[in-house]
């Protein structure tokens, strides 16, 4: 009761109180008579008074109207909790300069336990922390054969441990918490310990009934590590194995780093146009290089591709071009460059001469090494210094094939397939046995449908004896893919697995050259069905799932389902992905069903504020389902349920049948962009086909000038295409192709910049625009836009384009196109 009456009532009042505070049965403090009930009544009726009075005192104590202002005599709290701060520093530096000095007559040399302490206890402390439940545990461990027990003994000690013993350490360990300190755990387990050890020392009862078996432990193979395995011994300097690059001379190697340097600068304008090294915010460079300095992020990235190529020569240059006094690179990695490259002064010297030579052959006099670089016309420059390394006395076979092969895999990536076949042409005598290479140039081709140049170039593989690998066969498979051949697709696939049975029809492909089956087919025998080179990929696979889930084949996804099942998650999720992108029960089992609410566009943007980046194949796919059947509120529905999966794909599929109003997708783009969400070249696709479906051109120029001014997606020939479907003259869309190749840049001349548009040829292009000529009279505005483009025909298109053209001069002049 005291107690109660200190926590509730103050210190001044206790007294006259405790006489006036009711109890119902028990005598109270400070009294010695019973009071009456009335009495009692009474007096808990002024008590509650006296209670309330007390607390309303308290309230207008902490009332913040009742406060006084502040008279600015004294600090504020953040002045308060300053100087407790430095209170607490004062306090350790007194402890430090008087009282620890005074510690080391205290101190006492270490001795290590003696062999008699065969007990070993743990317990742990936490600083700053008292009274924690785990701090109170201790565990108790011991050797038994440490404790002097004889057979007997020893097998009915290991009946009372139980499991806390373990047999393949011949190890007991008890623990304990049941005690407020940890001292009194320890305590308790030593007891507990001599208490078994005593039981087991009784002769009355040895339990000779019971059986010993360890049942309840699980043994754990450990196999010894191989010695080939162990972690070899660190090299020194004249153990550090030896390069085919060591083995180059003088001038050879100075090549060498040219052609990658030029190699580097186009990989790293790659990633630039893919929006990487931007940068701070204060140096928005969309064009990818400033010229001022301020290019700290792109020199790093040369400087790491230098290092990982082995090119000193450049990366002294890059390093001694930095103008500003701020540090580029940290000082481990330094070290590092330093260590391996400039660790003695005939290395040192060596270099420099070398980067000497490297800023005079690339004419950066005048201007800084990397400027000089970026602005240079690198794939050209890089061709004509390997042309020149190839004219070279005995020029090693493994430094010409993957310089060349580097150059073919960015001359495709910037869109220059000519350069590739330059550089392939000039390297044949090395590149003719390396699929790699042959991939390179395939990969284009299969991108635009070009069935007659695969069929070529697999002709010259098997001229050749150039074994495939999956790659090259998985690009002819999306060809076919994309070309809707799904089924030959399948045929090739079966060659794959090697379940191939020659008698399955081929189709287009094997009118081109039936050989060509043939001859994988009997590739296929060779290996008698064990590993080949031309296993199929994820990505294999990957493109097969999305053929059929573009030409809704249900039950061929259905059984790549239950092949793909218990093999890659991934598989199943695509598979998963495109079932409930077409059937809606598959949707429904998913949670993703129909919704009918009402729809309003402050809803939409409440959405856009709250969207997340994490990504879900069944999500997207599904959305992409009522997109295409247009059902606007399911998306909204569902998007609004799942806020964190509303990445792009999300927000693509809710563009394509929402609304269409260019003012409030735009400022949907500005919404999502500060939440690193941006549109992407499927987004404005849709934006423009949806366009075109409305024949409204100006809205078409409004996407495409929204789209340069305020993203880094550029245009491309898809979109060109979808224009294409306006519904004008012959004559206009063909004046429009020209236009869009002419504000592209020269790439005759110069490299492709991201801040461009860009627009490639393909194959696909040559087929819509000559599908589209219906009379004689468009054939001519049709040469000469096929001028323009500077692609072949196939004898596909010269069929197409005879069936237009009857008059035998016009028949004449066709064939000469060709």
């Amino acid at each position: 009761m005291s107690s109660i009456i200190t926590r509730h009532v103050r210190l001044s009042h206790t007294a006259q109180l405790a006489c006036s505070l009711h109890a119902s049965s028990v005598q109270l403090v400070g009294r010695k008579k019973r009071l009456t009930r009335p009495q009692l009544k009474a007096s808990a009726m002024a008590a509650r008074k006296e209670h309330s009075q007390i607390y309303e005192e308290e309230d207008q104590f902490f009332d913040l109207e009742e406060m006084t202002e502040w008279e600015y005599d004294d600090h504020h709290t953040f002045g308060h909790l300053l100087l407790d701060s430095v209170r607490d520093v004062r306090k350790y530096l007194r402890q430090i300069q008087f009282e620890h000095p005074t510690l080391a007559k205290h101190a006492k040399p270490f001795q290590p336990p003696p062999k008699q302490n065969i007990l070993q206890f743990e317990r742990s402390f936490t600083m700053g922390e008292k009274y924690l439940a785990q701090d109170r545990k201790a565990v108790l461990r011991v050797k038994v054969a440490q404790l002097g027990l004889k057979d007997l003994e020893l097998r009915k000690f290991l009946l009372l441990a139980g499991v806390r013993y373990n047999p393949e350490t011949d190890e007991l360990k008890m623990s304990e918490s049941r005690e407020a300190t940890s001292l009194l755990n320890k305590k308790r387990l030593a007891d507990t310990l001599v208490s078994l050890i005593t039981e087991a020392k009784k002769k009355d009862d040895m339990f000779a009934d019971v059986p010993l078996e360890f049942s309840y432990h699980k043994y754990k193979p450990n196999p010894a590590l191989p010695a080939e395995w162990l972690r070899r011994k660190q090299r020194t300097d004249s153990a550090k194995p030896s390069t085919y690059i060591d083995d180059l001379t003088e001038e050879q190697q100075l090549t060498r780093e040219l052609v990658l340097a030029h190699v580097l600068m186009l990989k790293v304008k790659s990633e630039v146009a893919q929006g990487r090294h931007r940068g701070s915010a204060k140096f928005n460079r969309q064009s990818g290089w400033a010229s001022n300095g301020d290019s700290r992020a792109l020199r790093v990235a040369l400087i790491t591709q230098a290092f990982h190529w082995q090119c000193p020569g450049l990366l002294l240059n890059l390093l001694l071009d930095w103008p500003s006094h701020a540090p580029l690179i940290s000082r481990q990695f330094m070290d590092k460059i330093c260590q391996r490259y400039f660790d003695t002064p005939e290395k040192l010297n060596t270099m420099a001469q070398r980067s000497q030579a490297i800023y005079k052959s690339l004419a950066c006099q005048g201007t800084k090494f990397v400027d000089g670089l970026w602005n240079a016309n690198n794939l050209d420059a890089g061709a004509n210094m390997l042309s020149q390394l190839v004219e070279l006395s005995n020029p090693p076979a493994l430094l010409i094939s993957s310089l060349a092969v580097r150059l073919m895999h960015m001359a495709n990536k910037l869109g220059r397939v000519w350069v590739a076949h330059s550089v392939f042409n000039t390297c044949k005598p090395w590149l003719n046995q390396s699929p790699v290479a042959y991939s390179i140039l395939l990969h284009p081709l299969a991108q635009n449908h070009d069935t007659w140049g695969i069929s070529s170039l697999v002709q010259q593989m098997q001229h050749n004896r150039v074994v495939p690998d999956s790659y090259i066969l998985t690009d002819i498979i999306g060809s076919m893919c994309r070309s809707g051949n799904i089924e030959q697709a399948k045929d090739l696939l079966s060659i794959l697995s090697g379940k191939y049975t020659i008698g399955i029809k081929l189709g287009l492909w094997s009118s081109i050259n039936s050989n060509i089956w043939l001859w994988l087919y009997e590739l296929s025998k060779e290996y008698n069905g064990n590993w080949t080179p031309w296993q199929p990929t994820l990505a294999t696979h990957q493109l097969m799932i999305k053929a059929f889930g573009r030409a809704g084949m249900v039950n061929e996804l259905l059984k790549y389902y239950e092949l793909s099942a218990n093999s890659h998650s991934r598989l199943a999720n695509l598979v998963d992905g495109y079932i409930a992108q077409y059937s809606e029960s598959a949707r429904q089992t998913h949670g993703l069903g129909r919704a009918h609410t009402a729809v309003d566009f402050q809803q939409i943007i409440k959405i856009a504020q709250a969207s997340g980046h994490r990504t879900s194949i069944v999500y997207n796919m599904a959305l992409k389902g009522y997109a295409s059947d247009g059902d606007f509120r399911s998306i909204v529905h569902h998007m609004e349920r799942f806020p964190k999966l509303n990445g792009i794909e999300a927000w693509t599929s809710l563009i394509q049948c929402m609304p269409f109003r260019l003012k409030f997708i735009f400022r949907l783009h500005k919404i999502l962009a500060s939440r690193n969400i941006h549109f992407t070249a499927d987004t404005f696709s849709v934006l423009i086909r949806r366009a075109v479906n409305m024949s409204d051109s100006k809205s078409i120029l409004r996407i495409i000038e929204f789209m340069k001014a305020h993203t880094t997606v550029r245009f491309d020939v898809g979109m060109l295409m979808d224009i294409l479907s306006l519904d004008v003259p012959f004559s206009i869309k063909c004046k429009q192709v020209q236009y869009w190749l002419e504000s592209a840049p020269n790439i005759d001349k110069k490299d492709v910049e991201p801040c461009h548009a860009v627009i490639q040829p393909n194959q696909a292009l040559v087929t819509k625009l000559i599908d589209m000529a219906k009379s004689p009279k468009d054939l001519k505005p049709l040469r000469d836009t096929l001028q323009d483009l500077q692609l072949y025909l196939t004898p596909k298109h010269l069929s197409r384009l005879r069936a237009i053209g009857v008059d035998p001069e016009m028949q004449r002049e066709i064939k000469s196109w060709y």
